[in-house]
C-alpha cells in the first residue's frame, strides 16, 4: 500500500490528524486533531444529557423497554435539537473527512513533469 492510502486509511479509521502524525507532519496534523478532540466533550455532554431522562424513565418504569417507544421518545426530544449539538458534529465531520483527503493529497508522490521547467 502506498504512503498517501496508508496515511488516508490510518486518519480514516483512527482519527483526524492520525494520517498526518504517520507522516510526521506533526504541527498539520494537530490542525485536524485539535477541534476535532474540542467537539468530543460537547457531543458527549449533548448525548448525556439526551440520554440520562430516557434512562430515569425506563429505570421508573415511565417508559417501557421498547425499542420502538424508546426510538418514539427519542423523536419526541429531537425536536427540541440543540444547536450546539449540530455545530460540534459538522466540526468533527468537517475535520475528519479534510484530514483523510489532506493525509492522501499530500503524501502522494509528485507527478511527472511538474519539476520546475529547464
Amino acid at each position: 500500500m502506498s504512503r498517501s492510502v496508508t496515511a488516508a486509511v490510518i486518519s480514516a479509521l483512527v482519527f483526524p490528524g492520525a494520517g498526518h502524525i504517520y507522516l510526521k507532519r506533526l504541527a498539520r496534523g494537530c490542525i485536524f486533531m485539535l477541534p476535532a478532540l474540542a467537539s468530543l466533550p460537547v457531543i458527549f455532554d449533548q448525548l448525556m444529557a439526551r440520554a440520562a431522562p430516557l434512562a430515569q424513565q425506563i429505570a421508573s418504569g415511565t417508559l417501557a423497554l421498547d425499542p420502538v417507544a424508546i426510538v418514539a421518545q427519542l423523536e419526541r426530544q429531537g425536536q427540541s435539537s440543540s444547536p450546539l449539538l449540530a455545530i460540534s458534529s459538522t466540526v468533527l465531520l468537517v475535520c475528519w473527512g479534510a484530514s483523510i483527503v489532506d493525509a492522501f493529497l499530500i503524501a502522494r508522490p509528485p507527478a511527472r513533469g511538474s519539476g520546475p521547467a529547464r
